[in-house]
């Protein structure tokens, strides 16, 4: 049953979001990043936003994430080439979650003893006899060669760290297995 899943990505780690932005060159400010233990971060103005808060390349001021799920941030002063900073000066939340659910289906293939490769903005994990899940921008989850129900196990994994199903499509050898069952009898 290879299919393919659209995941709802969500920040469901801190741990996780602090490990990303330290993988990515930046900077985590906070008293304790294994827990939510929010603080005050002072942003341009003056104004203090309580959270998570962050540096990551070429930013001036903190990018706080809260216990909502929102960001703060303000792109005063920070590089044209500041990671995730769109032209129009704004954080790309869409691409810093695709690069979290990245971190996080790499920190699923640790946990579970997988073998995985991440070329750019794809991660692939292998599985024994040639089948694979894919894991892309988006939050999309691909599993390739498997037959009959065997993916479902495979792409749960992947589901459960980075968010939240929303989409799924199953392939043509979701049948396979049903065919191969009846041509035995």
């Amino acid at each position: 049953m290879s299919h393919t899943v659209k995941v709802r990505v969500g920040i469901n780690s801190i741990k996780s979001l602090a490990a990303m932005v330290k993988r990515m060159g930046g900077t985590v400010i906070s008293d304790d990043a294994e827990k939510w233990v929010p603080k005050s971060h002072k942003q341009y103005y003056g104004n203090r936003v309580p959270g998570l808060g962050f540096t990551l390349p070429g930013w001036a001021y903190p990018i706080v994430y809260d216990e909502s799920g929102s960001f703060a941030y303000d792109a005063y002063r920070s590089s044209e080439k500041a990671t995730f900073l769109t032209t129009d000066r704004k954080l790309d939340t869409g691409a810093l979650l695709d690069e979290y659910a990245l971190c996080r289906a790499e920190e699923a293939c640790q946990a579970n003893g997988l073998s995985c490769q991440r070329m750019g903005s794809t991660l692939t994990v292998f599985f024994d006899g040639g089948r694979t899940v894919e894991i892309t921008k988006g939050g999309e989850i691909d599993a390739a060669g498997f037959a009959g129900a065997g993916c479902k196990d495979a792409t749960e994994i992947f589901e459960a760290a980075i968010g939240r199903r929303i989409d799924q499509m199953v392939k043509p050898e979701m049948n396979q297995e049903l065919n191969l069952a009846h041509l035995s009898t």
